[in-house]
């Protein structure tokens, strides 16, 4: 099979170059997990890392037996996944490099793999992934193995394709104006089809031209059957229109399959593998009716060659979804409750995690697989904050408030109060007390209010976009970061004016923010981009800036320790990591690691001694920071005593 983001054609290069051992992968796979199946550090997960790459899943192809599945992804890594169970068998990655097709060939005995920017296919044993060979290139566009993998076709992107005879570098056919290919079965000739509706089929030796078809309609890939005697052809019209037309090798018109305009596969004379982008299915020719479709199949499709399973890649996020085919049910999906949390908020006695996720409240006895619900908000959480006994909730309607919240007890059937003229909030905060709130609009207002809303007050608007904000210890001063890279500092108290800043400091332009005071209330933070410098609360003065950099990943989310020793730092890239800093020595002393992308979310237990992270991966992580979690990478001083 050839399955990639096209249909049956994958992007890569021109000209050829003979095989060639080259260099393998460069980096290590993420840090393994443990016999508990937990990275090392973590002491409790909800859910499973099951489907996962640490950045977006670009193409996917089933081995030929339909026991696994291969997909690469924007991560630089190719993963091999049990169809049975949804677990990683296998993986191999490349930093600093995107995968952008995969294909097996030579009757499942080897596996194609093209990274981005790269001018080669690289050659994996599928059993090990150890690479066995090159195919140099050059230039960037699509190509196809014939079946027994002699043949390499490839195209220039300009529509001039080449088929090359790979062991000896030989040129066998060169044709212009071609948009998609595929080799016929028995490799001696190849089917090529272009934007202004024209398929044809031409001899590889020689270039004998067997079949031409003309018509209006883009063609978007072609295929031909097992035995080679027809050839699918998939097309979309001006008008939107999709449409695989089957044709005998004489030209006659078989059969119409709507609403599909790519050909993924035939998995036998009769049945043939469609989709249109957003759908995907088994089409019985015999039938002429669908023996299986998946509504929501986008990105790259692969379906089982006994037609029980389809995989895909998706249109966005880093999951991989596997469907049973027959049945339309969706497998190992079990763990998509907490793909972003808008809060958590860790128990006194350490043993639980509450979480408000999309427009409900979870309770998590850590070390369990279950949650238990405990509340349902009026809308999905844009964001939340919680001060003293109070919970805040911004929700595209308005800001609610939930007065004597306790993480153990259900949340209140409604909120206590819900703020007029608080829509489309995107950011709020807590006094520790509970009794001041505050939230950011979608003009870059900042409000300031009591918890009964009767009292308000307007910071003046310095940005357009307020991505972060959060009260001191003492509740006397407000900071804020927007998008215009700064962090200030607002007086709160009745003592100052709120017109007048009390300071601010440059940080970094950024997509998304946070802000963390340390509880001594010494130090206030504030985490955009690569680096998170610290500052001094009292006059703005940058205490220290950690140092990092952006390869290793921009800060998503920042939290001190409940001593105020540790600053801890969530972090994008594909590792996930968490880092941990001694603030004293302006050190890193610990870094953990997911293995999955970015930590857009962490809180600090009351106890001090844990910290819990969620992001890419979809899962919920609870790590020990008194414990395991150094990376060789670096020079992780140990934690400070207490």
């Amino acid at each position: 099979m050839m399955l990639a983001r096209f249909g049956p054609f994958v992007l890569l290069t021109s000209a050829i170059a003979p095989y060639a051992i080259g260099e393998p992968p460069t980096a290590p796979p993420p840090k393994p997990a443990s016999s508990a199946g937990l990275p090392e550090g973590a002491v409790a997960r909800l859910g499973q890392t099951r489907l996962r790459h640490a950045e977006r899943p670009t193409c996917v192809a089933f081995a030929p037996d339909g026991t696994t599945f291969v997909t690469g992804g924007e991560d630089g890594t190719v993963r091999v996944w049990s169809a049975a169970t949804g677990d990683m068998v296998r993986m191999t990655q490349k930093t600093g490099y995107g995968v952008s097709a995969l294909q097996y060939t030579s009757s499942g005995k080897q596996l194609t793999v093209h990274y981005t920017a790269e001018h080669l296919v690289r050659l994996l044993d599928p059993a090990t992934l150890r690479e066995i060979g090159t195919v140099a290139c050059s230039g960037t566009s699509r190509f196809a193995f014939s079946a027994h993998g002699k043949l390499l076709a490839t195209n220039d992107g300009s529509g001039n394709l080449v088929v090359t005879e790979v062991e000896q570098e030989l040129p066998k056919l060169e044709l212009t104006g071609t948009d998609v290919f595929a080799f016929r079965p028995d490799g001696k000739a190849i089917a090529v089809g272009n934007h202004d509706g024209t398929v044809a089929a031409h001899l590889v030796t020689g270039g004998k031209r067997t079949l031409h078809l003309a018509g209006k309609d883009r063609v978007r890939g072609v295929f031909y059957s097992p035995d080679g005697k027809r050839l699918a052809v998939g097309s979309r019209a001006a008008d939107g229109t999709d449409t695989v037309r089957i044709y005998t090798d004489s030209a006659t018109l078989v059969t119409e399959v709507p609403e599909m305009n790519v050909p993924l596969a035939w998995l036998t004379n009769d049945r043939l593998a469609v989709s249109n982008g957003t759908d995907a299915g088994i089409y019985d020719l015999a039938k002429k009716a669908f023996g299986g479709k998946i509504r929501g199949a986008a990105g790259s499709v692969a379906i089982s060659p006994d037609g029980s399973k389809l995989v895909a890649t998706g249109s966005g996020g880093l999951r991989v979804r596997l469907w049973d085919l027959p049945s339309g049910k969706q497998l190992h999906a079990e763990n998509d409750r907490f793909p972003a949390p808008a809060l958590m908020v860790g128990t006194t006695d350490g043993e639980s995690l509450f979480l408000l996720s999309n427009d409900a409240a979870f309770l998590w006895p850590v070390g369990h697989q279950e949650t238990k619900a405990c509340g349902v908000l009026p809308g999905p959480a844009v964001a939340a904050a919680v001060g003293g006994s109070t919970l805040l909730v911004a929700t595209a309607e308005s800001v609610v408030a939930y007065s004597e919240f306790d993480p153990m007890k259900p949340l209140a059937a409604k909120p206590t109060r819900a703020f007029e003229k608080s829509a489309q909030a995107r950011a709020c905060a807590v006094a520790p007390d509970g009794r001041r709130i505050a939230w950011a609009d979608s003009s870059g207002a900042v409000v300031l209010a009591d918890l009964t809303g009767d009292e308000r007050t307007r910071l003046p608007v310095v940005t357009n976009s307020v991505l972060a904000l959060a009260f001191s210890p003492d509740g006397t001063k407000l900071a804020q970061f927007g998008r215009d890279g700064f962090l200030r500092l607002w007086p709160v108290n009745g003592k100052g004016n709120p017109a007048d800043e009390v300071w601010k400091a440059r940080v970094g332009r950024g997509l998304r923010a946070t802000i963390a005071f340390s509880p001594d209330g010494k130090l206030v933070t504030a985490a955009s981009l690569a680096q998170v410098p610290v500052f001094s609360v009292a006059d703005g003065s940058e205490v220290f800036k950690t140092d990092r950099h952006s390869e290793e990943g921009l800060a998503q989310h920042v939290a001190f320790s409940t001593d105020s020793r540790l600053l801890i730092i969530g972090t994008s890239g594909t590792a996930g990591g968490v880092e941990v800093w001694d603030v004293a020595r302006h050190r890193l002393a610990r870094r953990f690691s997911t293995g999955y992308g970015d930590i857009s979310r962490l809180c600090v237990f009351p106890d001090g001694n844990r910290i819990a992270s969620a992001g890419a991966e979809e899962a919920v992580t609870v790590w020990d920071l008194t414990k395991g979690g150094t990376d060789s990478g670096s020079t992780p001083g140990a934690l400070p005593k207490r």
